[in-house]
């Protein structure tokens, strides 16, 4: 996920159509809760946790279908690196971003 989207995600304005009027937002789940305590114990639950090893995994692409298929070898998912914690997500592309411009 880029920086910036996530920044804008992570501090949106004022909504009063969606839950917390916007403020509590998990980046992974795309799920909006009504205080930060709420947005705690979903970060702690099953599904949330299920999603963030979900997004540890490349996504199934048409060429290794066809690897499965046997129309070439095999290669192995690579892992991506996703930070259990979205607030250490935001701090790692806010510090990446200060270093390019401090450069």
């Amino acid at each position: 996920m880029a920086a910036e989207t996530a920044r804008q995600l992570l501090n949106q304005p004022i909504d009063y159509d969606v839950p917390g009027a916007g403020q509590h937002y998990c980046l992974y789940c795309s799920k909006y809760f009504i205080d930060e305590h709420n947005l705690q114990h979903h970060i702690k639950g099953k599904f949330h946790k299920r999603r963030v090893k979900d997004l540890k995994t490349e996504a199934y692409t048409l060429e290794e279908a066809e690897r499965a298929a046997g129309k070439g070898q095999y290669r192995a998912p690579r892992p991506i690196d996703v930070p259990s914690d979205q607030n250490k997500l935001y701090q790692m592309d806010t510090d990446a971003v200060e270093d390019v411009i401090s450069s």
